[in-house]
């Protein structure tokens, strides 16, 4: 919202908010990633890569 308002206001927006932005986002996507990484690697989780450990149901898996 910040970024629209700026621009509205100014005709453009900073660049260092720009980046900030972005090195924000990225930062956060790599923290979750770094956490989703470690619950499967610490809980035995597989993200569900491996069929043989977990094998469809009856229903064929759906559902």
């Amino acid at each position: 919202m910040a970024m629209i308002w700026i621009y509205r206001e100014q005709g453009g927006v900073p660049d260092s908010l720009v980046a900030a932005f972005y090195a924000f986002a990225g930062g956060e996507a790599g923290f979750l990633g770094l956490i989703k990484h470690s619950d499967n690697k610490y809980n035995g989780s597989g993200g569900g890569t491996n069929t043989t450990d977990n094998p469809p149901g009856t229903d064929g898996g759906a559902g």
